[in-house]
């Protein structure tokens, strides 16, 4: 009987010094990790509804969608502003030559991709991080 006692001390305070280790890590190094200003989140522009014709193999298809962007630096929406006709020119574009699984894709990942590419190919720098479909309707 004393050698499971011993064991199960043992056992004990290996439990505890594990724990006592893994609070220390987080309190040190977890909490402590700078932010990356990149990763604050930006303004957001509206650029309001887009109403494309979409070819599909089968049919003819609408798509009615309104879009938000979001963007970082200090210029930005001054930029958006200069370039607001060429942006939405690219964006139909984007729309009107996606394929039919770019539409239905209910994340549609590869349709902001290619926005945010288009787009900050007009600007001439990364200022649009990320797009936002607040509407997204195909019939």
């Amino acid at each position: 009987m004393a050698k499971g006692k011993v064991f199960l001390i043992i056992f004990g305070v290996l439990i505890v010094l594990i724990m006592a280790g893994g609070i220390t890590f987080f309190f040190l190094f977890w909490q402590n990790v700078p932010q990356d200003p990149s990763e604050k989140p930006g303004e957001i522009a509206e650029l309001g509804e887009f109403v494309v014709n979409v070819q599909h193999q089968r049919s003819l298809r609408i798509v009615r969608t309104e879009i938000s962007l979001e963007v970082i630096g200090r210029d930005s929406e001054e930029a958006l502003s200069k370039n607001r006709a060429q942006i939405r020119d690219a964006i139909i574009k984007v729309l009107r030559g996606s394929g039919e699984e770019a539409i239905e894709d209910p994340a549609a990942s590869n349709l902001k991709e290619e926005i945010i590419r288009e787009i900050n190919s007009i600007l001439g720098e990364e200022i649009v991080r990320n797009v936002y479909f607040t509407e997204f309707v195909v019939q």
